[in-house]
This record gives structure tokens, sequence and C-alpha cells, in this order.
């Protein structure tokens, strides 16, 4: 007599392997652009703070569905987090390289800000 257990027989759990493959595949290509339509819409103040939900993605989808959904989902993520976000850590650079030449310059030494100065004035 065949043993209908699903433990016991191969070719069930083969079958059950491929299905958690296949649907682990499809949540990671819909998970990442979708987080990413959600996460667009919010403000900006926290945008370094989003890449650990696309993190947690890829961990559920490792620890849950296997290695080769938790890779998909994170190829997806970092494709649509570099797109979507690229251009908002840009805008908020300027500042920052702005505060950076001001520390450059008040760092410089007295006697070339001053020498450069002199000769400035003197023509």
């Amino acid at each position: 007599m065949r043993s209908t257990n699903s433990w016991t027989n191969p070719e069930m759990t083969r079958l059950r392997n491929d299905r958690v493959l296949f649907i682990g595949i499809a949540i990671a290509v819909v998970s990442p652009p979708l987080l990413t339509l959600i996460l667009v819409r919010l403000p900006t103040s926290e945008a370094r703070a989003y890449v650990f939900l696309y993190l947690g993605i890829v961990a559920s989808l490792g620890l849950l569905t296997g290695l080769i959904p938790a890779l998909v989902a994170a190829a997806l993520s970092s494709v649509s987090a570099t797109i979507s976000f690229s251009h908002r850590s840009t805008a908020s650079a300027s500042p920052t390289r702005a505060m950076s030449s001001t520390w450059s310059s008040s760092l410089r030494p007295r006697a070339l800000s001053a020498g450069s100065q002199r000769s400035g004035g003197a023509q």
C-alpha cells in the first residue's frame, strides 16, 4: 500500500518546495516596488531608515522561502531604492557640502588667510 503522507512522499515534498519557491519569488518581485510606492509618499526626513524596511523583506523571505527569493528581493530592493531615493540624497547633500566648505575655510592657517586678504586689498 502506498503512503499518502506528504512528509514521507518525496514527490509531494518536492511539489511543496517548488510551490514555496514560486510563491517566494512572486512576493520578492512584488514587495520591493510596492514598498517603494508607499515610501515615496512619506516625508524625506527618515529616508535613510527606509533601508531597514527593505532589509526586513529580504530577511523574511530568506527565512520563510529560501535563498533564491531573498536574493531576488535584495536585487530589486537595491534597484528600486536607488532609483527612487537617489534624487533625495543629492538634494539633501548640498547643505552638507556647503557646511564642509565652511569648515574647511575656517580651518585654513591664519597667515595664509591674512596674506591673501592683504594682497587682495593692495590691488
